[in-house]
């Protein structure tokens, strides 16, 4: 009987990263959900709700960073099975609708526009992904997210 192997438990998402088809979308489409629904559960107060963000993405950070440095020589760089990037990018992507009253079309536009930022890694993201450092795997879809904030300022704009 095999232990519950915490590295891989926590860069795959809770398992979501070994979702056979499209991993990266179904490890962000999950961070999604589990950021939902911690937008209903924190408490209300701004401050709470700003220091929860920022340990929790600190945290994850921290720990996926010293996870990935540890990876296994015969690992593949950024194994399609490594999630826990897009779930640090869907915090950032997220962070406004934990300060305010957004539906479900605003959480759905942060979604597309991560997995777009993700995948065609425009300006920078690609050169930040083809370090092949721990920080890359996590920094591209930092990056991303930080675009989806920007692209989401300007739709609430015009909105």
């Amino acid at each position: 009987m095999s232990g519950i192997n915490l590295r891989k438990l926590i860069l795959s998402l809770g398992g979501s990263g070994f979702f056979p088809q499209f991993p990266g979308t179904f490890g962000s489409l999950v961070s999604l959900i589990i950021l939902w629904g911690l937008s209903r559960l924190i408490p209300s107060e701004t401050i709470e709700r700003a220091a929860f963000l920022g340990i929790l993405f600190l945290f994850f950070f921290l720990l996926s960073l010293h996870f990935l440095s540890k990876k296994d020589k015969h690992e593949d760089h950024d194994a399609s099975w490594i999630v826990i990037d897009e779930f640090l990018g869907m915090i950032i992507s997220t962070v406004p609708f934990f300060f305010g009253n957004f539906s479900w079309w605003w959480w759905g536009t942060a979604f597309v526009l991560f997995r777009i930022f993700d995948m065609a890694k425009p300006f920078g993201i690609g050169a930040i992904d083809r370090k092949k450092t721990a920080i890359s795997i996590l920094l591209d879809d930092i990056v991303a997210g930080i675009y989806v904030l920007i692209c989401l300022a300007f739709l609430s704009w015009i909105f």
